[in-house]
């Protein structure tokens, strides 16, 4: 099992800091490996993206104590926010790819990076983000790299635990709620395929727009439904909200979320066994060498949160293919290497397993560990052991 290369000093061109401390340099400056940063650094997905963002930042930080990617630096030599909208990932992505980068790396929400797709399909640029929508993973466009599961794999894995926990799904009744999204399309799309192939009845379908204030009207419908579980794809921000209005409503049944919303805050903030929740990596514990990096970085306030370790496993993909790919390393042979990258352990104990990307597959989750809240203790509880994502 390979581990992470040694790398040499980092130099941060032009890249404005998540949140913590600031790189700064000459944009014209520098003949190292130039690379892009794309960031929903405001709007919905922000809670994601500056996590993930402090994570990628962080380890290239790391990079500067040593050694070297084939004899050279790394440069961010344009980060630039998209906003969590449509128009603002096209904008970005313009913008990045005008530096004439090896690779974009960052964290744009599914709406963002569908709609920029039309700027980067053709740029010949691997694309490094956190998520991305199905039809862009199965199969996956030859461009882009991920670090969450598509949502049908996000399926499975829910499904799969609401088989040992209902004795079976054959027969069972289930509904799913998943935002108004492109990945929420996937989700959807995935849950009503299963249901045919699984033995269980679809009896709810429910599409919440991104935005709410309240989810009482759905939570009746759903509960009408006489479903043995649900099936949760929320904003994080908004499944407190969502859980709590569907348990005042009478709903008695598990509710699964997905990793998108299981950081602990959530969890605390829901504060019932009803919501289980999973994460496809652990989040830097104090002591931990991952929780060091975060503070030698200056992103200690970015680093309780899982998306940082994401972050920092997405940077350390990308330097196990450059440092695979050479002296003279284009956009063109990484992208050849990233689908080289087999059974890679990101450093730290950053992930639940080791990372594989190949032709056919373009995402990086492995493994997850499922949570839930123990309501006598008052605090969040691991259930079970990780497990592989089939």
């Amino acid at each position: 099992m390979r581990t992470a290369k040694a790398i040499m000093p980092l130099v941060l061109v032009a890249a404005t800091a998540v949140t913590g401390c600031s790189f700064q340099g000459d944009e014209e400056a520098g003949d190292g490996f130039r690379i892009g940063l794309v960031l929903d650094q405001t709007g919905v997905s922000s809670q994601i993206a500056n996590p993930t963002g402090a994570g990628i930042k962080a380890y290239l930080e790391k990079v500067n104590a040593d050694g070297g990617v084939n004899g050279q630096k790394i440069e961010i030599a344009k980060q630039s926010d998209s906003r969590s909208i449509a128009a603002g990932a096209q904008t970005a992505f313009q913008e990045v790819l005008q530096t004439d980068p090896v690779a974009v790396l960052g964290s744009v929400n599914s709406l963002g990076i569908a709609a920029a797709v039309p700027v980067v399909s053709n740029a010949g640029v691997p694309v490094m983000i956190g998520s991305a929508p199905d039809t862009l993973l199965e199969p996956p466009e030859p461009w882009l790299f991920t670090q969450v599961m598509p949502a049908s794999k996000m399926v499975s894995v829910s499904l799969n635990y609401l088989e040992d926990e209902l004795g079976g799904l054959e027969g069972k009744r289930l509904a799913v709620s998943a935002a108004a999204s492109a990945y929420g399309d996937g989700y959807v799309k995935a849950f009503e395929k299963q249901a045919s192939e699984r033995g269980f009845t679809s009896v709810a379908v429910d599409r919440p727009p991104l935005t709410l204030t309240t989810f009482a009207t759905n939570a009746a419908k759903i509960v009408s439904s006489n479903a043995d579980g649900l099936l949760l794809l929320s904003v994080p921000a908004q499944t407190p909200l969502i859980v709590n209005d569907l348990v005042a409503a009478g709903f008695e049944a598990p509710v699964i979320g997905y990793e998108s919303a299981s950081e602990p805050a959530i969890i605390a903030d829901v504060a019932t066994d009803q919501y289980v929740t999973f994460r496809g990596a652990p989040i830097p514990k104090d002591g931990s060498e991952l929780k060091k990096a975060a503070e030698d970085a200056g992103f200690e306030d970015q680093a309780n949160s899982l998306w940082f370790s994401y972050g920092w496993n997405q940077a350390a993909i990308f330097v196990e293919a450059l440092g695979a790919c050479g002296e003279e390393c284009e956009s063109a042979d990484l992208l050849e290497q990233l689908e080289n990258v087999k059974d890679f352990t990101p450093p730290a104990e950053s992930s639940y397993g080791a990372v594989t990307y190949s032709e056919d597959k373009h995402f990086a989750a492995t493994t997850v560990q499922f949570y839930t809240w123990d309501v006598a203790a008052k605090a969040e509880i691991q259930v079970g052991q990780p497990i592989a994502v089939e």
